[in-house]
């Protein structure tokens, strides 16, 4: 199955296929026109460090993670929490997340209210924290949110 790096271009770990607007990604292009190529269930892990912040179209990007992730694949992500100054400093961030917002993926209670969600998943681990001291320094929190697709 594939590994792949969602905005990876400069940082992917080692294993990984990396998705970028940016050389030198593996896939380069829009990440819906990379993920809308990919066959479904083709994809094993997805990871998106300092990416879904990036994204407008939440619900889109919920749907195609979730599209192309195998049963039982994981999704990897670290985001800029809004509980945080990080979540909306950077000029090109259009999307705030906090440990919340994986409520809508993770409980039919709050996916019901987001009717084009298709998205389901279960919760491997979520959690707010500062990932250093500058990062502390500075109120930049992130939410880590480690999700299992269900199908």
């Amino acid at each position: 199955m594939l590994a792949l790096d969602l905005g990876g271009a400069h940082s992917s770990p080692s294993g990984y296929l990396s998705v970028d607007l940016l050389e030198p990604a593996d896939y380069v292009g829009d990440i819906f026109d990379v993920l809308g190529a990919m066959p479904d269930s083709s994809v094993g892990v997805i990871r998106a460090v300092d990416l879904l912040e990036h994204i407008s179209d939440k619900v889109h990007i919920a749907n195609e993670i979730h599209r192309v992730l195998a049963p039982d694949g994981m999704l990897l992500s670290l985001t800029p929490s809004t509980d945080g100054r990080g979540a909306w400093q950077d000029p090109t961030h259009v999307a705030g997340y906090n440990i919340n917002s994986f409520w809508y993926l993770t409980d039919i209670a709050y996916a019901q209210y987001v009717p084009d969600l298709t998205a389901k998943f279960q919760t491997s681990r979520a959690v707010t924290f500062f990932p250093s001291d500058f990062h502390r320094e500075h109120d930049i929190s992130y939410v880590k949110a480690d999700l299992i697709a269900l199908k």
